[in-house]
């Protein structure tokens, strides 16, 4: 489509010699665009319907003033006393700054152990990279012992990254499983697999990661090998590290005063993809663990019912960890529906504290329902090209009227635009306060450990979404979604 060969796309300078002269700066893009407005008033056919119809052109944009929200702090520990490090979210070089311990940690026992797995050909990469994740790991306070390795063989056919080939799986079926069994006086908490061949996008990474989630029941990670042999492979190592704390149940990071600490928030987000309805729930105060929870939806009519069922199951597990019932659930909902559905879909939240079992324990449970999407039409630029900060709110001219409603700009952008993400609060009777609650989700916005930083859409989404992902994946190729009890019935964040 664009001309353009594999050797081009690498080459590095080239493309942004490319990239200056075809992108203009946000100056010259406004000045084109009310040049082109102006165009159209002054054409005749425009003035005709213009007297026939009430029409408004703006020649102009429109210009808000808007508010800025700090992020605030992360919180890890110091290398070297290991108090409390503040990081502040502010920071451009924020991976440097974060290359340190980390909050909570994985504790590896004398009998825990994990495992690497790799091609062949990889074996002469390998020991660099057991030098280089092992120095990391004890910079950010994480003591991996060192691995069991299973070595596979080069595949006879071309590796298709939508589609894992048989034999690799029978060999790593059958290498895994004689690992274990040999190995009993070990617990393999973790997983590495080193990957060719593949991306993050095909069926083979998400294949690969389900046959250790469903059949072994441990938490994996997957790697390419070309992302090892890259340059930069100590930032990609700390990244990784991050990952692993977070998928077996430890925080690499909180975030400094998360907000809406005036009453015991649980929050709360689904996602349906094809015949299945899946959500996941707040389990600690730092909303950094969750609770995972998932139902088949048979017909057309059964998700309403279903929907009852999640929201059921995940109350009562925040209920059994906390020995209390929730004073607020914050519903976080992502997804093209519309007015009718959402307040259907409330009915049924509200319809489930009124009717469960322990509804003498939820007299004083409220919800707040909030539609989010990154679907829409608004650009916000920064006058006269001024940069858009990370933490701007616009709650005023562009918003609905009579309806609690936000833009809010959670990532930083290095070139171009960056997009806001729109909050509507469609039903709320739990009395948040505006600021807090602008607050809130800009911080939540930094708790997806898949990235350090900002995201458009905060942690509990991202989570659901990528949940949802990898079992729709695992229907889709083996018929069911497999996930092990162990992990079923764990708060870490293994599916990210």
């Amino acid at each position: 489509m664009t001309g353009y060969t594999e050797d081009m796309r690498k080459n590095f300078k080239l493309m942004k010699t490319v990239s200056d002269l075809t992108k203009k700066n946000i100056c010259d893009k406004m000045n084109d665009l009310s040049k082109f407005v102006r165009t159209i008033t002054e054409s005749k056919e425009v003035k005709k319907l213009s007297e026939k119809y009430p029409i408004n052109f703006d020649t102009k944009p429109q210009i808000i003033n808007v508010k800025l929200i700090d992020p605030g702090y992360i919180l890890m520990k110091d290398n070297y006393n290991h108090q409390n490090k503040f990081i502040s979210l502010k920071e451009d070089n924020l991976e440097r700054q974060a290359q340190t311990t980390m909050f909570t940690t994985v504790k590896f026992q004398e009998n825990d152990g994990w495992m690497v797995i790799f091609y062949e050909n990889f074996r002469s990469r390998i020991g660099i990279f057991y030098n280089t994740i092992k120095k990391v790991s004890e910079q950010l306070g994480c003591y991996l012992p060192k691995p069991t390795e299973i070595i596979l063989r080069e595949p006879n056919c071309k590796l298709n990254p939508d589609k894992a080939p048989e034999e690799v799986f029978i060999e790593l079926e059958k290498k895994v499983k004689n690992m274990i069994n040999q190995c009993r006086n070990i617990n393999f908490r973790y997983s590495l697999f080193i990957m060719k061949g593949a991306n993050k996008k095909g069926f083979m990474y998400k294949d690969i990661k389900g046959f250790f989630l469903g059949q072994i029941g441990m938490v994996s990670q997957c790697i390419l090998e070309s992302t090892i042999c890259k340059s930069n492979l100590y930032s990609i190592l700390a990244k990784l590290i991050h990952e692993i704390n977070a998928k077996l149940n430890y925080q690499p990071w909180i975030v400094q005063d998360i907000g809406l600490q005036d009453k015991m928030t649980m929050f709360f987000s689904y996602y349906s993809v094809g015949n299945i309805i899946v959500g996941i729930s707040s389990a600690d105060r730092y909303y950094t663990q969750y609770f995972n929870s998932y139902q088949y939806i048979q017909g057309s009519g059964e998700f309403q019912k279903k929907l009852k069922l999640l929201f059921y199951d995940l109350l009562s597990k925040f209920m059994a960890q906390h020995n209390r019932a929730p004073q607020r659930v914050l519903v976080l909902r992502d997804a093209n529906v519309n007015q009718k559905q959402m307040n259907d879909e409330i009915f049924c939240l509200k319809e489930t504290l009124e009717s469960c079992p322990k509804r003498h324990y939820l007299m004083e449970t409220k919800i707040c329902y909030v539609h989010c999407s990154s679907k829409h039409n608004l650009k916000i630029i920064g006058e006269r090209g001024k940069e858009i900060k990370q933490g701007t709110v616009v709650d005023e001219v562009a918003v609905s009227e009579g309806k609690f409603e936000f833009y809010l700009i959670s990532q930083k952008c290095k070139e171009g635009i960056p997009m806001a993400t729109k909050y509507t609060v469609i039903y709320d009777d739990s009395s948040i306060r505006t600021i807090d609650f602008y607050s809130t989700i800009l911080k939540m916005c930094f708790l997806y450990y898949n990235r350090l930083g900002g995201v458009k859409l905060p942690a509990p989404l991202r989570n659901c979404k990528e949940y949802a992902t990898l079992l729709h994946e695992r229907i889709k190729f083996r018929g069911k979604p497999e996930i092990h009890d162990f992990l079923k019935n764990s708060t870490g964040l293994y599916y990210i």
